[in-house]
């Protein structure tokens, strides 16, 4: 969790199985690093699913939504590499929000996290939902580390782009989303599961994902 990081790029997919290990394989050496490496992006997370669909929760902060909108990452998006040409037609069940860092708590990342995330229709579910959890009298709870609260940009996420168009397929919006880092696995679980319970209506429609990290890595410097 980036300090200066108000903004967050939050994309959750699956890969088409025959393309699988060579779509890991552009993210690892290619594509996180190509990101990274434009003005006000701060870092990039990868996570892989333990119990979640989609499969794949890629993270990237950013110091403010208007990065995602700028002239370089446009010009990047819309001038994607051969290799990344080729790793968008393997992206299905996209699920890509620009979002606002509503509320934090805490300061610490660890291997595990939950995401929660909730359509347009329940958006008010999850905001009730995350003043919850995005507390430090729920994270204080063993093996919990921290907890965001991050909202959607409409405005940001639904930029045309020429890497939308080689996914063919629109792409879905989260309009708000609960992440939740932990040092342990189960500790996650017990602790997400009691608080869904507390909130039936969360609980029926906060789409919940348990993720494993697989990748990290952060800009060198600061971005302007």
């Amino acid at each position: 969790m980036h300090r200066d990081a108000k903004a967050v790029l939050a994309i959750w997919h699956d890969l088409v199985p025959e393309e699988r290990e060579g779509s890991l394989d552009w993210y690892d050496r290619e594509h996180h690093a190509e990101r990274i490496d434009l003005p006000g992006f701060l870092s990039a997370r990868r996570y892989m699913a333990v119990d979640a669909a989609p499969e794949l929760f890629n993270r990237y902060e950013v110091t403010d939504v208007g990065v995602l909108a700028s002239e370089t990452y446009l010009a990047c998006v819309n001038t994607p590499t051969e290799w990344s040409r080729h790793c968008q037609r393997t992206i299905i069940n996209n699920v890509r929000t620009v979002c606002r860092i509503a509320a934090r708590a805490g300061r610490c990342e660890g291997g595990a996290v939950a995401s929660i995330r909730f359509g347009t229709d329940h958006a008010k579910t999850g905001r009730a939902l995350g003043k919850t959890m995005v507390s430090d009298e729920f994270i204080a709870r063993s093996g919990l580390l921290s907890a965001e609260l991050w909202i959607a940009d409409d405005a940001r996420t639904t930029i045309p782009t020429e890497e939308k168009i080689l996914r063919k397929v629109e792409d879905r919006i989260a309009a708000v989303t609960i992440v939740i880092h932990a040092s342990r696995m189960p500790a996650l679980r017990q602790a997400v599961e009691a608080a869904l319970s507390a909130s039936p209506e969360a609980g029926r429609h906060g789409e919940v994902g348990y993720y494993a990290l697989a990748f990290a890595m952060n800009a060198t410097a600061p971005r302007e």
